[in-house]
């Protein structure tokens, strides 16, 4: 999720060493005023014109965001905007606050040189990720997909953590900021996308992580119809359980925020933050954890997002839009940094007991039975004295899980949930890992695809860097190639390269392509492990939720009744028939 930053910081790096020539663009007059913005030569011979830091919106704090001042003087758009307020203890060091401000909702824009105008080119937003805590759109220069893809492509600012979605329901805090700011943006590209010479009716939303979750909300909202004509939810999705909660779980965000604030009022918690700078409400929002219970998120507010992310898929109320959707295959290993509990339990061999916990981790708030279920399925049974004797084994089980649980059954479930309703949908599975990992260091033997794995090659890292390997260019050509084919006529496959064709996903076949240097095409995505996450718990928790044992007479004063041994007779029978049905 937040990892994604280092990689991102790399890739930034390694594009702004590697910039042959700069020159002026042409101005364009925008509907808020003029900007100019600078041309440049990439190693890769295409020219690009960048417009930076352009104001598409202004935040004012805890509200929806209101249209930008406007200007009338020539605005130099040759640098990044401001960050929008976040933590940087961690993922961003190399930022400070001088870089942030609350009025940062500002875009980037990368345009190919040979753009005339009315030239109706395809456009391509991108939506960063970062646990919807972190993220800025300086973090991605998309010089390279515009140049290599013939597409222009915009980066986008929205609001994070406490800025972006403190929520208590009451008294206007309704929350989802963030993804108000990312509506805004969309709007102001299609009034202002055919001055740059792109088309507003061709417009593709792409993302990953937090930012393929703000995809997949986009597609459920409402309030963004007809402002895209196709999404790419990369690692992330609107079906992903971490994605939006209810306003009784914001409202305990809020007040686990309002007690390390000083503003325990939750009717009147804004008006007591009023005096505070941003810096002051940062150093209470440490109290928020980045991921796991208790994070901050976006909230079904009947607004943006009328009903659950489940709920309007099932219904099919959702922004009938063409879809690329997919995972990698170790995207699960997120949930991994060096010094994690997760990492030590599961990494180190300690032992069933503290591997049986720290598979129980993602399922905190579920049943016993429930979370039996999970260690029953991701438990090596060859080794079922101590399944975390050894080590590559518990790693690999615990990997898996998380893999399974937070992406890729999201994923399977929202590709079917949109071919259903008459998409047009293409699903992946990214299995290459590169020569680096997220943090710039080589990649151990245990990993994969890691979470992000596929942002280095989609913005063009091996294009622009001192990476001479001809596997990983051709391959970062492939992906470019692959993504804005897409965003041009809703198919990745390249007519030109008919050897390899990527099939459509169907209801019967589940066709998926596994995305690497040598790719194939695959069916039924982990098929079983599927089934697990997106019918038999469910079922399960269905089962919980409905188990009432009624008394046989009155009950006494106090009186209780133990229904676990029922529901884990109910658990039993459940895996059974969904064991028989297989």
């Amino acid at each position: 999720m937040a990892f994604a930053c280092n990689i991102a910081w790399l890739l930034l790096v390694s594009l702004l060493q590697q910039v042959f020539s700069i020159e002026f663009a042409p101005v364009v007059d925008t509907t808020n005023g003029p900007v100019r913005g600078l041309t440049v030569t990439l190693p890769t011979g295409h020219a690009v014109r960048r417009y930076m830091g352009i104001p598409f919106a202004k935040a004012e704090r805890f509200k929806a965001p209101v249209d930008p001042t406007p200007w009338t003087s020539t605005r130099d758009a040759f640098v990044n905007g401001k960050m929008c307020p976040q933590d940087l203890t961690e993922y961003m060091e190399q930022f400070t606050t001088n870089d942030m401000s609350e009025d940062c909702l500002n875009l980037d824009m990368f345009v190919p040189n040979n753009t005339a105008a009315g030239a109706m080119k395809s456009v391509m937003v991108w939506i960063y990720g970062g646990a919807f805590v972190s993220g800025a759109n300086r973090l991605y220069d998309g010089s390279v997909i515009s140049g290599e893809g013939d597409v222009i492509v915009v980066v986008v600012n929205y609001r994070v953590g406490i800025f972006g979605f403190l929520a208590t329901g009451k008294n206007g805090v309704t929350g989802n900021y963030g993804m108000l700011d990312q509506v805004k943006s969309l709007q102001w590209v299609r009034g202002n996308i055919n001055k740059f010479g792109g088309d507003a009716g061709k417009v593709t939303i792409f993302g990953e992580s937090a930012g393929g979750a703000s995809v997949g909300l986009l597609m459920l909202s409402p309030l963004a119809n007809g402002l895209f004509r196709s999404a790419i939810p990369q690692s992330g999705n609107a079906a992903g359980h971490w994605v939006a909660s209810e306003y009784s779980y914001a409202a305990k965000v809020a007040s686990a925020f309002g007690k390390a604030s000083g503003c325990t009022d939750l009717d009147n918690i804004v008006k007591c933050l009023e005096p505070k700078n941003f810096t002051q409400i940062l150093d209470a929002a440490k109290a928020i954890p980045v991921i796991g219970d208790g994070h901050i998120s976006p909230v079904i507010d009947g607004n943006f997002l009328p009903d659950s992310p489940i709920t309007l898929l099932k219904e099919g109320k959702f922004n009938k839009v063409d879809v690329m959707i997919g995972t990698t295959n170790d995207d699960g290993t997120v949930f991994l940094p060096p010094s994690s509990p997760q990492r030590t339990n599961a990494d180190r061999g300690a032992g069933s007991a503290n591997y049986h916990s720290a598979l129980s981790l993602p399922t905190a708030n579920q049943s016993n039975e429930t979370t039996a279920a999970i260690i029953y399925r991701y438990t090596n049974w060859a080794n079922v004295n101590d399944p975390a004797g050894n080590r590559s084994v518990s790693l690999r089980m615990y990997i898996n899980m998380m893999t399974d649980a937070m992406f890729t059954a999201p994923a399977a479930l929202s590709a079917s949930g949109f071919l259903a309703k008459g998409c047009a949908t293409y699903l992946y599975e990214f299995e290459h890992r590169g020569a680096l990992g997220f943090d710039g260091h080589p990649i151990p033997s245990w990993q994969r695809a890691y979470h992000g794995a596929e942002i280095q090659f989609l913005f063009g890292m091996a294009l622009v860097s001192n990476v001479t390997d001809p596997v990983e260019a051709n391959f970062t050509r492939d992906v470019i190639q692959r993504w804005t084919n897409f965003a041009k006529s809703g198919n990745p496959n390249n007519p030109d390269q008919p050897s390899f064709a990527w099939p459509a996903y169907d209801a019967g076949s589940q066709h998926y392509l596994r995305l690497k240097p040598s790719p194939s095409s695959a069916q039924h995505l982990r098929a079983d492990h599927m089934a697990f996450w997106n019918v038999l718990i469910p079922e399960l928790i269905a089962s919980e939720r409905s188990t009432v044992v009624p008394p046989a007479c009155p009950p006494r004063s106090g009186a209780t009744h133990d229904v676990a041994p029922i529901r884990m007779v109910l658990l039993w029978f459940i895996i059974l028939a969904f064991m028989l049905s297989k």
